[in-house]
């Protein structure tokens, strides 16, 4: 039976959001054969505090972390095929937070589903199209970065950095980038038979797993209805 990682990016400034998605796992979530968390490696010492009270497993990756570091936290989730053992990767933000009992072990033949809609009907999100048509070379119709979390297959990533081999410097250098549309549209056009691409267009909505805040307002603004969602009951 194929396994599932959950994969987050952190630092500092979202280690108080970071703990909030930690204890959403460890009430909520089940399936999972592991949690990884990439941290820059100077923050070390402050992770201990995030762990207090949370009784679960999770793997620390200490990052030698440099330059734009919006920049680097795309490519460190570009290359996370290296810091995980499964076969499916699922990306959680820090401030995200699991709602309600989910069991997230992956089916046999399971295809990730990876939503995307028109860039003609995503607003602001239209910011992404340019920079993902230059990095990936060609026009781009649809945006993939839909909502959290996105799960890819460990084995997708890994061809992709074997693709393209300067990856890091391509990011690094590009002054805006967008790993999850970078990743949607590599996928689509070389891997479409590992994923269910589906049109929000034509999508009934489901309910998502997990309710993502905005770490940049900072915690003051949602402590409440973090708190409320940890609350309820898990199955």
């Amino acid at each position: 039976m194929s396994g599932i990682s959950i994969f987050i990016k952190s630092y500092r400034n979202d280690f108080p959001f970071l703990r909030y998605c930690l204890k959403s796992i460890e009430k909520f979530v089940t399936g999972y054969n592991e949690i990884v968390v990439a941290i820059p490696e100077w923050d070390l010492n402050l992770f201990e505090d995030v762990m207090q009270g949370i009784d679960i497993d999770v793997i620390v990756a200490p990052m030698q972390e440099y330059g734009d570091g919006y920049l680097y936290q795309q490519l460190v989730k570009m290359v996370s095929y290296q810091l995980c053992t499964e076969e499916f990767i699922m990306f959680v933000d820090s401030d995200c937070v699991f709602t309600g009992p989910v069991n997230i072990a992956p089916p046999d033949g399971y295809k990730p589903e990876i939503l995307m809609a028109d860039y003609a009907l995503v607003g602001g999100c239209i910011v992404w199209k340019a920079p993902t048509e230059n990095w990936i070379g060609c026009p781009v119709n649809y945006e993939y970065m839909r909502r959290h979390p996105l799960v890819y297959r460990a084995s997708t990533l890994e061809a992709l950095h074997a693709s393209r081999p300067n990856l890091e410097q391509e990011i690094m250098s590009s002054g805006r980038f967008s790993e999850f549309n970078a990743l949607g549209i590599w996928s689509h056009l070389n891997e479409p038979d590992n994923y269910r691409f589906t049109d929000t267009a034509n999508w009934q909505p489901t309910n998502p797993i997990v309710r993502q805040f905005w770490s940049w307002g900072g915690l003051d603004a949602c402590v409440n209805e973090i708190e409320t969602l940890l609350n309820g009951e898990k199955g």
